[in-house]
């Protein structure tokens, strides 16, 4: 091209330019998805975004074509996929780059829940206080719950393991017409029953209370 009328040579398009008009006075940039790396062409070349699995097309256009380089870390691209690569799934992981394809986490000591991840996630322990609300698997993690703790007033109906909670139950309260034959401790229930009633020919030698029975004895009879 040359730009202005007078003595001189025409100039080289840039890179990036092309110019097929005898004459002109300017270049023209390449279009999207060509590119020129050369000055003083004619046309641009289309980019080729084609790269081997595993790999994706750096940007491509101007006077750069672009190249194939590996799929970062959590990242994978397979045989027939998109031009760019895909992030893993959760429950998978890419540990290397270049990547065709993603690892499963086994879902048992190890889970991702997340998507582009480059490794998988240790799965959590529960402590000897809790027990274990929902199992590991592949895109989470196990759930532990702090075991119920029994209060003052209740006994362990069921122990407490590493897959069940600790079942508490208020203790049975005696009436005031009956007395304890059990105490109520953490691992028991208190047992009652009804006091002693003494009938119309007897009478009281030990009161009823909440911790022993009414002791009733025959009155005497008197002889004439």
């Amino acid at each position: 091209f040359k730009g202005a009328p007078g003595a001189g040579g025409c100039s080289d398009c840039i890179g990036g330019q092309h110019q097929n008009i005898h004459g002109a006075k300017d270049c023209k940039q390449c279009p999207s998805h060509f590119f020129q790396s050369s000055g003083g062409s004619a046309t641009c070349s289309a980019c080729n975004y084609h790269c081997p699995e595993g790999q994706y097309h750096s940007a491509c256009g101007g006077a750069g074509s672009g190249d194939c380089l590996n799929c970062p870390r959590g990242q994978f691209k397979g045989k027939g996929a998109a031009k760019q690569c895909t992030e893993c799934a959760a429950g998978k992981f890419a540990d290397d780059k270049g990547t065709e394809s993603c690892k499963l986490c086994n879902g048992v000591t190890n889970f991702q829940s997340s998507i582009g991840q480059r490794q998988c996630t240790p799965v959590a322990t529960c402590s000897s206080l809790q027990y274990e609300v929902r199992g590991p698997t592949a895109i989470s993690d196990r759930v532990c719950h702090s075991h119920t703790v029994c209060l003052n007033t209740q006994w362990e109906t069921t122990s407490a393991s590493e897959n069940n909670d600790r079942v508490c139950k208020a203790h049975t309260e005696c009436t005031q017409t009956q007395w304890a034959t059990k105490s109520a401790d953490m691992y028991s229930d208190r047992k009652c029953q009804d006091h002693t009633v003494c009938s119309g020919s007897q009478w009281i030698i030990v009161p009823a209370s909440v911790h022993h029975d009414r002791r009733c004895s025959d009155h005497s009879t008197c002889t004439t």
